[in-house]
């Protein structure tokens, strides 16, 4: 069998309870500490997130808003490999006839 400390043979020390209790008092009030320092560290990353998709989705809108990038998504998939060979020629070549458009 297990011997049990039986509670006469170990007095009560409040001073020394009272020692034990503070210490986890402050090890609880430590990990409090630390866990809203991770909350605060946690929000202002979801806060630049949240900004970065709005930045992210105002561009794409104001890339479907422009005529031209309209135009060029109504293109089929060939025309826009064709489109892009004769830009990068041009790029490539500047005597050849395609002149890319400016803004």
């Amino acid at each position: 069998m297990i011997d049990e400390k039986e509670p006469e043979s170990t007095p009560f020390d409040p001073e020394l309870e009272i020692v034990k209790l503070q210490g986890r008092f402050r090890w609880v009030v430590s990990q409090l500490a630390e866990l809203e320092q991770r909350d605060r560290v946690l929000s202002s990353r979801i806060s630049r997130l949240k900004l970065k998709a709005l930045e992210e989705e105002e561009e794409v809108e104001e890339e479907r808003e422009d005529p031209r990038h309209r135009e060029l998504m109504d293109m089929s998939i060939e025309e826009r490999a064709i489109l892009y060979a004769k830009l990068v020629d041009a790029k490539e070549n500047p005597s050849s006839k395609y002149i890319p458009p400016t803004e």
